[in-house]
């Protein structure tokens, strides 16, 4: 709905038309409970009717100590069957005397007055009803039993309580007694129609009960598995990886080897060869290898020999290598040693590989034989006569003597020095069998390990883990340990589950319900949450915001009737006050019969408008200037919920047609009408004809004078300042935002702040003048603005008071004027009414002299380019369909009325609308033509004056000396006001002005004008006229 706006803010007059709401009354269909119900059962499904899925009773459980033969069933052969399709039945063995009972828990209610009926046969034992009261730890604190019956005739049983306090809960039991039998006959108890009730249940409200549904299900056993074929988790496979070998080279210092896991590991030694001199050549080292048994962590320590060097008196190869001869014919230096030690000492060595011998003089090749002679694991060195060094070993090499090549040191391994060739299963020996440097190698042991298992097993319909098993009922639990024997599940495939479930029936039955017609009202009154009642809006203003109201929440509750505590899919069923649909709703629109801006985008008239979000409550819209009036303009709202098929609202909204049941269920729509008005306001004075005020008016000319430095003569083009009302059209507190009176920015002279009316003499901005009010005989230009269909006409009717300065008593006056020596009244106070005589007024016309006026009232080119595109594009049509251009403003002497009542027409207005209002940009994209907001605000020009010859007289009293004096003196002033009405093709306006009419200080008195029903715009003096200034009259 639209919101409504401040009443204050429509200024149609009490004849105009009000269109409003034209839409009629509607019926709807609301579902709401009986005022006399059936009462409620407190015992669901008390008539065994309904079962499980399993076939067992719904809500109700048998109960006995010892279950060996006993059967809770249901009855449904003729025999013994009560009523319905079945009744309660309970077989225990003969002469057993078992007590078993069928049971069904429900809600109770403190202090409340039960009833309680049942039917019950007992074949063989005796039979009977109990009721307990229980409190919220489910204890019965109280018990009530029907008498025990003996005999298989049904009899209805029945019991009136009243709950006790502490009461949540009542338990009904039917009971099997003990034993009346003489047979060997298994024993039966037959019941039926359990009802519980409270008492005047049949106008209580509806109270919701839960009941319990047994569901047995059968479904997959977790534990079963197909036999199958699965990987051994506990096999381990054969590992047989070959050793993998380090290599040391030389480096000229020792470096380490640490076994990484234990086992036989494999060393190799070669010896490095002796020093190359000329064209002989040294000696090669000898290969050694063996194996050696290291813990995991062990550390051996290798040195690898240095070549020898060429040349006289050179050092052997690093590790042992004999220093070669002094001579200077030259010769070379021996090999060095390549062995394995357990520390950094030379006794520690258990694997050595001796170096070659080197060269001697030009053809002496060194020696790779063995042949040591020395003490020590260093070479001998070389004879003085260019001999070569010895090679380095575990006992280092002869020289060989004169120029000669000298021997191989000799080899150590499995603690035996080796000076030749070996080869055996436990070490290998051989000489020159390496050329440069020595180097090393360590194989460590192969990786081998054994398979374990098997790499698959079979799982035959078992779990291959540990486990607990634990039944609970027909349902398995498997536990699974840290540790235990795996679990051979139930060989079945499939296993049964019984499954309890609560639930609450929180309805009442249909038959609780009646479907009544309602009438909505039209125009209802609407509450709002949290905003108190509105009703729904009877006009919009043009160029004005507004706000639709289209809550998602609602008071739904209705009469109260509905019983129910939460909602459901029927409508009368569920809804509770301040209860919110927006989950089921999906969009929601408005459309209107004329152009809105919502959200920035200017939508044209009939456009359906989506409102975002879907979840707000207040929609906020302007009313664009470029609209007409309208009476009754059509406005639309209607919402579409989530499972609607499509946007039906218009031919089902309510379901009337949809559906027998009549239920809502798709959308909800609103349809509504609404006036459209402009307004009127802006009233200002621009000028008079008393040069008393020219310069409070106009700009001076300051060196030109009316009355020698007192009064300047004045610009009539040149606005100083106005008169106006405080508040604009739009009813806005004037500022700079509101551009003061220069509401749509045409009339730039209105663009500063303005006086208040009246004009009385204290405004006066020459302080010798502010004593002497207004002459009457003198015009004032005043003008005043429309908004809306206002383009041919209005209604001025000037009203005159007297004031009496001394008491402040306001009366009004009757004005005459001299003519031919009769006196003539040209406004008589109030004459002017429906079907009044205007013969019976003198005709003191009223004139419009545009020519020599038009600047004077600050008519300049925009105000003008605006009126002729206005004028270019209208055209009145009278009844015998000629068309005429529009009127405007235009001439010397256009006559619009007298000074009784004037009806300013086409020819005294002018067009002066925009699309900005207030500097702010009303047509988004220019979605509407200019034209529509030029043609839609008014400015109206019109001329107040009474002759300088005006007598005045109390109204009603005769033309006397007395009364004429008794007004017109100087203790008196007259007050001018006017009644003004917009005439527009939709409706008439009535101006007031916004403020009222305030108080007027004369002579430093105050005098309140607000008895005055008529807007005052002047104070007129009541002894001099302008008659009295005829020596300036001319000049202003």
């Amino acid at each position: 709905m639209v919101v409504s706006l401040d009443s204050s803010l429509d200024q149609r007059s009490a004849g105009s038309l009000v269109g409003g709401n034209l839409q009629s009354d509607t019926k709807e269909y609301v579902t709401e409970l009986k005022n006399v119900h059936p009462h409620q059962n407190f015992l669901f499904n008390g008539n065994a009717e309904q079962l499980c899925n399993s076939g067992h009773i719904l809500n109700w459980k048998g109960e006995v100590d010892n279950p060996t033969d006993v059967a809770f069933l249901r009855r449904t052969s003729s025999d013994w069957k009560i009523s319905g399709s079945g009744s309660f039945e309970i077989r225990v063995p003969a002469k057993s005397n078992r007590i078993a009972k069928y049971v069904c828990t429900t809600v109770g209610e403190a202090g409340t007055h039960y009833h309680f009926s049942g039917k019950i046969g007992a074949h063989r034992t005796e039979g009977y009803f109990t009721i307990e009261a229980l409190n919220a730890n489910g204890k019965a604190i109280k018990t009530w039993q029907t008498p025990k019956h003996k005999s298989s005739q049904v009899i209805e049983q029945s019991l009136c309580f009243t709950a006790p306090n502490d009461t949540v809960q009542l338990r009904v039991s039917i009971v099997n007694g003990l034993s009346h039998n003489t047979t060997t006959v298994a024993e039966h108890i037959f019941a039926d129609d359990l009802v519980l009730t409270k008492e005047h249940g049949d106008t209580s409200p509806w109270v919701p009960i839960k009941y319990s549904a047994y569901e047995e299900i059968t479904q997959n056993n977790p534990g079963y598995v197909e036999p199958h074929t699965i990987s051994n988790p506990e096999y381990v496979p054969a590992v047989n990886e070959p050793g993998t070998t380090q290599n040391f080279s030389y480096t000229g210092n020792r470096q380490t080897f640490t076994a990484p896991y234990t086992g036989e590991y494999t060393l190799e030694a070669w010896g490095a060869a002796g020093g190359n001199y000329s064209k002989a050549n040294g000696g090669y080292g000898t290969y050694v290898k063996t194996t050696k048994t290291l813990n995991k962590g062990d550390t051996m320590y290798v040195y690898v020999g240095g070549q020898g060097k060429p040349g006289n008196s050179k050092s052997g190869g690093w590790n042992g290598g004999g220093t070669s001869g002094g001579c200077t014919c030259g010769s070379s230096s021996g090999g060095g040693a390549t062995d394995f030690r357990t520390t950094t000492s030379t006794n520690s060595r258990f694997l050595v590989a001796g170096g070659g011998g080197g060269a001697g003089t030009s053809g002496n090749h060194g020696r790779s034989s063995i042949y040591a002679t020395m003490s020590s694991y260093v070479g001998q060195t070389g004879a003085t006569s260019d001999g070569g060094g010895g090679g380095g070993g575990y006992r280092g090499g002869y020289n060989g003597g004169t120029d000669m090549g000298a021997y191989a040191g000799s080899s150590f391994v499995n603690n035996t020095e080796i000076t030749h060739n070996v080869s055996n299963s436990t070490y290998v020996v051989t000489t020159g069998s390496n050329s440069g440097h020595g180097r090393a190698r360590v194989t460590l042991p192969p990786k081998y390990s054994p398979e374990v298992g098997e790499p698959t097993i079979l799982v035959n319909n078992a779990y291959y883990v540990p486990a607990v098993v634990k039944k609970t009922g027909s349902s398995i639990v498997v536990i699974t340990p840290a540790q235990g024997e795996p679990y051979i599940p139930d060989l079945a495939p499939t296993i049964r589950t019984v499954i309890q479930s609560d639930k609450t029936i929180s309805e009442p039955p249909d038959d609780w319900y009646e479907t009544k017609v309602i009438t909505i009202p039209a125009n209802p009154t609407v509450t709002v949450p949290g905003g108190g009642n509105f009703s729904a809006g009877n006009f919009l203003l043009l160029d004005y915001p507004f706000q639709v109201y289209f809550p998602n929440e609602g008071d739904f509750y209705g009469t109260g009737a509905y019983g129910l505590s939460k909602t459901s899919n029927h409508t009368g069923k569920g809804f509770t006050n301040n209860m919110s649909t927006t989950e089921w709703t999906a969009e929601k629109f408005a459309k209107f019969g004329f152009a809105v801006i919502h959200k920035g985008v200017l939508y044209p008239a009939n456009t359906e408008i989506s409102l975002t979000p879907i979840d707000e409550n207040y929609y906020d819209f302007y009313l664009p200037l470029g609209n007409k009036e309208a009476l009754s303009a059509f406005t639309e709202f209607y919402a579409v919920a989530n499972n609607a098929p499509s946007v039906d609202n218009r031919t089902a909204y309510n379901n009337k047609k949809r559906h027998s049941h009549k239920n809502a269920r798709h959308s909800a729509l609103r349809e509504y009408n609404i006036d459209i008005i402009g307004r009127i306001g802006n009233l200002v004075m621009e000028d008079t004809g008393d040069y008393r005020f020219s310069n409070f008016f106009k700009q001076p000319l300051y060196n030109e004078w009316y009355i020698p430095s007192v009064v300047h003569k004045v610009a009539l083009d040149q606005q100083r300042a106005y008169l106006g009302p405080l508040k604009d059209i739009r009813n806005h507190t004037v500022s700079t935002h509101t551009h003061y009176l220069n509401t749509y920015g045409s009339l730039d002279f209105l663009n500063r702040a303005p006086v208040n009316l009246p004009l009385s003499p204290s405004i006066n901005n020459i302080p010798a003048l502010q004593r002497q009010p207004l002459r009457y005989g003198y015009p004032i230009f005043m003008d005043i603005q429309t908004t809306g269909n206002y383009y041919s006409k209005m209604q001025i009717i000037p009203y005159y008071y007297h004031l009496n300065l001394k008491t402040g008593t306001l009366t009004p006056v009757d004005v005459y004027i001299k003519e031919d020596k009769e006196y003539k009244p040209i406004n008589l106070f109030g004459a002017a009414v429906t079907g009044w005589d205007p013969n019976s007024v003198y005709n003191f016309h009223a004139t419009l002299d545009w020519e020599s006026e038009a600047d004077r009232r600050n008519y300049d080119s925009e105000e003008q380019t605006i009126t002729e595109y206005v004028q270019s594009k209208t055209y009145n049509v009278d009844e015998a369909g000629n068309v005429a251009p529009l009127r405007i403003p235009i001439g010397q002497y256009h006559t619009y009325g007298n000074a009784q009542i004037m009806h300013p027409s086409e020819r005294n207005r002018t067009f002066i609308g925009t699309s900005c209002t207030y500097g702010y940009d009303k047509n988004p994209d220019d979605a509407l033509d200019e034209y529509n907001y030029n043609q839609q605000a008014q400015r109206w020009h019109f001329t107040f004056k009474l002759p300088s010859s005006a007598i005045f007289t109390p109204h009603g009293q005769p033309m006397t000396k007395a009364n004429v004096e008794s007004v017109m003196n100087n203790t008196s002033v007259i007050v001018a006001a006017a009644d003004i009405k917009a005439v527009g093709d939709t409706y008439v306006l009535q101006y007031e002005h916004p403020t009222g009419n305030g108080s007027v200080t004369i002579a430093g008195t105050t005098h309140s004008l607000a008895s005055i029903p008529y807007s005052v715009y002047a104070i007129y003096s009541a002894k001099k006229s302008a008659a009295n200034d005829l020596s300036i009259s001319g000049t202003h």
